[in-house]
């Protein structure tokens, strides 16, 4: 039986929201008649927008923050390395 990590578990319900979001905005755009297509205000539409976009913005600095974690971790073992392979010459 497969187990998700707690961070793959995270992943998932940050990408449930952001489609969630995204979902409720696109179903109000449609043409009247259609589910509940043009029956939010304006301001719970932009508030759906807003969350969507907030959210989507959090996952970007997440993928961003990782990215530069590992670019560092990997100079700092570059550096590393060439420090000791001087001093083994």
């Amino acid at each position: 039986m497969l187990r998700a990590t707690k961070e793959q578990q995270s992943a998932i319900m940050l990408d449930l929201a952001i489609n969630f979001a995204d979902f409720m905005n696109a179903i109000n755009l449609l043409p009247k008649g259609i589910f509940w297509s043009q029956t939010f205000s304006q301001s719970k539409a932009g508030f759906y927008g807003v969350i969507a976009s907030g959210l989507g913005f959090y996952k970007l600095y997440k993928a961003a923050m990782w990215l530069v974690c590992v670019s560092w971790m990997s100079s700092t073992l570059v550096a590393y390395e060439r420090h000791f392979d001087k001093g083994a010459r």
